[in-house]
């Protein structure tokens, strides 16, 4: 994707103040301090478009950047320890929460894990609504390049853990991230890319799915 425009289009705090309009939305969603602003900035080609902090909790808005006059990307408030209160943590779950449910508009998740951290709880919970809404998502696994390729599989494994006869797979061929010696019936996937912000990888690969979802939806249009 060349990226020949990006400009912020709106900071929202209620639902109502969302944009009209047909234009795709792609949102990036994960828990506070997970690189999701390094993420962003990648993608975008950008350094500093969406601002990036140590202190967890910094993007308190659904924050709407407009891409190439075609496309929104969509950055969440974060989830999960960031330090505000534990009622301003509930407004911003029910915000993402009515968001992801409701919005006609959205045509894809991007949805965060901390690869040296692994799954938390909160990502789990997250996981299980955006299967049980049937959301189209990817889980982005950042900070690649901070593990080893071995720790890799530590981590598939232990995101597959979560779920009962779940298969992480790779978000582009859809092959299995980790051989398994048994085949799983009737399993739940999980298109999975590991990314790292420093070395670029996996931005060639969310790129690519990000692609096929525009041009499936504007072939509707």
């Amino acid at each position: 994707m060349i990226i020949k425009k990006v400009e912020i289009n709106r900071t929202v705090l209620d639902l109502k103040e969302l944009p009209r309009g047909k234009f795709p939305e792609f949102a990036f969603l994960g828990r506070s301090n997970v690189g999701k602003s390094s993420l962003l900035n990648t993608l975008l080609n950008r350094k500093k478009l969406a601002g990036v902090s140590k202190d967890p909790g910094k993007t308190r808005t659904i924050n709407y950047y407009m891409v190439n006059d075609r496309f929104f990307f969509v950055d969440m408030p974060g989830y999960g320890y960031a330090k505000v209160s534990k009622a301003e943590r509930k407004r911003w779950e029910k915000l993402i929460d009515e968001y992801i449910r409701t919005r006609e508009q959205l045509t894809g998740i991007v949805h965060l894990i901390d690869s040296k951290v692994g799954p938390t709880e909160d990502d789990v919970f997250v996981l299980y609504r955006l299967s049980r809404y049937g959301k189209d998502f990817i889980v982005a696994l950042t900070k690649a390049d901070k593990i080893g390729f071995g720790a890799r599989r530590d981590v598939i494994t232990a995101l597959e853990g979560e779920f009962y006869n779940a298969r992480v797979v790779d978000a582009i061929t859809g092959r299995p991230m980790v051989a398994r010696l048994k085949e799983v019936e009737d399993c739940s996937i999980i298109p999975a890319i590991f990314f790292s912000a420093k070395t670029g990888e996996g931005k060639e690969a969310i790129w690519k799915w990000i692609e096929q979802r525009i041009k499936g939806t504007e072939e509707l249009l």
